[in-house]
């Protein structure tokens, strides 16, 4: 590349500028760190003529990324002795590395431990979501004491799996009793319908006289049949 220098000495430092690869590594450093003297060692008008200062700054700043991404990686704890007090450290290298470039993640040589850390920290990620909706599950009432005032807390367990990830979904062993307490809920809704309409159909407009009794029998069954399990009024 041809530049235009007032004197030799700030053309020295384009050019060793210009010799730095675009490429760099840490091992590169050494050669970095002398170019940088040089340029600091110019007086303040040479520096106005070293037009590919940036080049400078740009290596200096890819060499700095590098390491920093080396050294985190270099300080996290085993795979088997990580946990979730971890995850801020091992999600915040993860969003450097990511911000690397492919040449420069080339360099980070211990790429491997961040990667089985990152998979650690979404095992225990998922476990820690499962357990949440487990427990929520498990808060749930038996199955033959389900009433329609459940429907919250069973709405709010479904809501709470539903946003799992797959992995975390196959985590919650309790799910069938999700699943089955829905069942309940529904059936017992659909009968309080069905009984609601009953008794606007058998008492609005009728007349209650002491004959009655049958009809008021039919109705009282109705009330009672959604909450034993299946309307059987058990």
């Amino acid at each position: 590349m041809d530049h235009v220098v007032s004197d030799d000495r700030a053309k020295a430092v384009i050019t060793a500028i210009d010799a730095l690869p675009l490429a760099i590594a840490p091992d590169d450093q050494a050669a970095v760190e002398e170019v940088r003297a040089q340029y600091n060692d110019l007086r303040a008008m040479e520096k106005k003529n070293v037009n590919n200062y940036d080049k400078l700054v740009e290596v200096e700043n890819s060499i700095a990324a590098i390491e920093a991404v080396i050294n985190g990686i270099d300080s996290l704890p085993k795979p088997e002795a990580i946990t979730l007090d971890d995850q801020e450290q091992i999600l915040s290298l993860k969003t450097a590395y990511d911000n690397l470039s492919d040449a420069e993640k080339a360099e980070v040589t211990n790429s491997d431990k961040l990667l089985e850390a990152i998979a650690k920290i979404e095992g225990l990620q998922n476990n820690a979501a499962a357990d949440g909706v487990i427990k929520a599950i498990n808060k749930i009432r038996p199955i033959d004491e389900i009433t329609s005032q459940d429907k919250n807390s069973i709405s709010a367990a479904r809501a709470s799996y539903d946003e799992l990830s797959d992995d975390s979904k196959k985590l919650v062993s309790n799910f069938p009793k999700l699943e089955a307490a829905e069942k309940r809920l529904n059936e017992i809704l659909s009968q309080i319908q069905k009984a609601d309409q009953f008794i606007k159909d058998t008492l609005v407009g009728v007349p209650i006289t002491v004959d009655s009794k049958p009809l008021i029998d039919n109705v009282d069954q109705a009330i009672v049949s959604p909450l034993t399990p299946n309307g059987r009024g058990e």
